[in-house]
Order: structure tokens, then sequence, then C-alpha cells
């Protein structure tokens, strides 16, 4: 069993196998926020003959550290603080993937144009999109990657990848990704996919269904329906902001104000941007 941040540099547990038997291994000292890649590695006299297939996740950011802080003026020109500023503007984030462990065609010669996941994303602001792509041939044209409504296949955003060319060549899969211009905030079922409707083949990769309550879905032609796989899942990772709670409070006394002193509660603060 072989892990590692950069590749699978490390070996998490080495042993003869018996026909039957299940094994697991475990990697302690995880870092916040780092990605990680856990496989089966097959070894004959020493030599990797072979390998499963490959896990890839990355963990949990830290959540932020929210500071209550008394002030002398409520005016932000004028306030002066009892103690140290902090920062209240970094949210958590995550990414979320699945392994893969099947093949999936699309492209003109394979009369379907967009493949994806049927999942429900909740109240995320979503920032990046990935896939794990590869080309066949020769292909060209535009891959370009969606987050469209499950409701109404409306489009919510894309960001096109490359040219088809570009890809790496098959079976040797690669994650490819992109950054949306801005985040986008979604709260509801929606389908994160590919899109590929030029010259040639491109292939995505899938898994054995994974996650309840998700599946992999294709559509023929644009425009046209969504067909449904319900055993599968598409190899995918998006990347998101948590939208976390923050509070501050302000009293307009000078000196050393304290919770004690009189104060007057404004209500809510925007969602985003300075406490007022």
């Amino acid at each position: 069993m072989k892990h590692g941040t950069t590749d699978y540099q490390y070996t998490a547990w080495k042993d003869n196998l018996v026909p039957g038997e299940n094994y697991s291994a475990n990697i302690g000292s995880l870092e916040p926020g780092t990605r990680y890649h856990f496989r089966a590695a097959i070894l004959t006299d020493g030599d990797v003959v072979g390998f499963g297939s490959s896990l890839t996740f990355v963990t949990p950011g830290i959540a932020p550290t929210v500071t209550t802080q008394a002030v002398t003026d409520i005016e932000a020109a004028t306030a002066t603080g009892n103690g140290n500023n902090t920062n209240l503007g970094v949210s958590y984030s995550d990414e979320i993937q699945l392994t893969n462990t099947n093949n999936w065609a699309m492209g003109y010669d394979d009369t379907r144009v967009r493949a994806g996941q049927l999942l429900t994303i909740t109240d995320r602001t979503v920032t990046k999109l990935a896939f794990l792509l590869a080309k066949y041939g020769d292909p060209s044209g535009n891959v370009t990657f969606e987050i469209r409504k499950a409701s109404d296949d409306s489009l919510i955003c894309s960001k096109l990848w490359g040219d088809a060319s570009s890809l790496t060549v098959y079976d040797d899969y690669e994650w490819c990704g992109v950054t949306f211009d801005s985040p986008v905030y979604i709260n509801e079922q929606v389908r994160i996919c590919v899109h590929f409707a030029g010259i040639g083949r491109i292939y995505c990769r899938r898994g054995y269904l994974a996650k309840s309550g998700e599946n992999f879905v294709y559509q023929a032609t644009d425009g046209g329906g969504w067909t449904n796989y319900f055993y599968y899942d598409m190899a995918y990772t998006y990347t998101h902001d948590d939208n976390v709670t923050q509070h501050g409070h302000c009293w307009n006394k000078t000196g050393n104000p304290t919770t004690a002193d009189d104060k007057t509660e404004n209500g809510k603060a925007a969602a985003t941007g300075p406490f007022t």
C-alpha cells in the first residue's frame, strides 16, 4: 500500500497476500488542506508489476479563528482597538474526489457531447472543477467544463479548459482542472460535466457507484435529454468555500471598554465584506 502528497513515494504497509482476504493500511499525521494519493502496488521480487485503482483526496482546511474586539468608536476611520485585529476573511475550503475504474468515450465519433455527475451542492461557493481525461488518436475542438441546473438544464457557469489535442494520450489519464472567472454560489441539484463536440474522441473516467444520491450522466446531443447511469460515478473534483458564520461586536466607549458597557445591537452584518 503506497501513498504520498506529490506521488506514491511512501509505503504504508507491505506484506504477502492471502487470496480471499481483505487488507487495509493507515496513513498517520495528515496535514490540513493537503492532497494525498493512495493505491495498492503489486510487487514481484521487489519490482512493481501492477497497481490497483488510485484514491486521491484532500484533507479539510482549518476553520477561521474569529475574535471579538472592543473599539473606541463605531466609525472605522476613528476606531481604536484595545487588542489585536483578527482577519475574518478566511473561510473553510474542501475538495471532493472519487476513485476511477472505467473508461467512457465522448465526442463527435461517439455522438456524446457531455459527460458528468448528477449531485446536490448545498450552500457552497464553487471555485474550481476538475475531471480525469485523456485523448484517443488526434481529436480537436474545445473542451469546456460546466455546471448546469438539474431542474431545467440551464447553464450556471462554464470555463474553457483548452483544445482536446492538449490532453494526455489514452490510457494515461491526468487530472484536468479549471478555475472559474468568479466564484459561484450553489444550493441545489446540478450536473457538473465536460462538454466536447469536436472532431475525434476523448475519454473520461468513472468508477462504480461510490456515493449515495449521486450518479454518472451523459448527454448525446446539445439540448437533448440526459441519460443516467445509476451504477457509476464520474471521477471528479470540485473546490468550494463553505459559508462560515462570522460575528463581530463594537462598543462606542473610550478607555478600556468591556462587555459591561452600554452597547447597541446593529443586526446581522452583510454576508461578505467588512462588518458595519
